[in-house]
């Protein structure tokens, strides 16, 4: 009985690494963003970290597998060199893979900047 259930077991996980091995259908060809996320802009003082919430990214499978869109963090590599004591704009780049990449920019403003944007845009 338990050679039996070895002998599964075992056929099962090759099969499945055959399976996964031979499954080049499901390559990534592509990968651009979909959504931006929620918030762009940043607030000296207020802001201190990243947020991608609302982001996501559509990803191209090859030969005809589809696309998938998933939110900007999953699975993904982010890097960006923003620092949320210093106006400016910034560029964060997100990465699957090792060829996949997408940039968007943000902005870190402080408190006047951006209550002179705001006035800007009212009238």
């Amino acid at each position: 009985m338990k050679t039996k259930r070895l002998a599964i077991l075992l056929m099962a996980t090759f099969l499945t690494l055959t399976l996964w091995a031979c499954d080049s259908g499901l390559r990534m060809i592509d990968m651009e963003i979909e959504s931006y996320p929620d918030k762009l802009i940043y607030v000296i003082s207020m802001d201190n970290e990243l947020n991608l919430d609302g982001g996501t990214i559509r990803i191209t499978a090859k030969e005809n597998a589809g696309n998938a869109v998933v939110e900007m963090s999953a699975e993904s590599r982010i890097s960006h060199d923003i620092d949320f004591t210093k106006e400016g704009i910034y560029v964060v780049s997100i990465t699957r893979g090792s060829e996949f990449s997408v940039s968007f920019p943000i902005q870190v403003v402080s408190l006047e900047t951006l209550d002179h944007i705001v006035h800007a845009n009212m009238g």
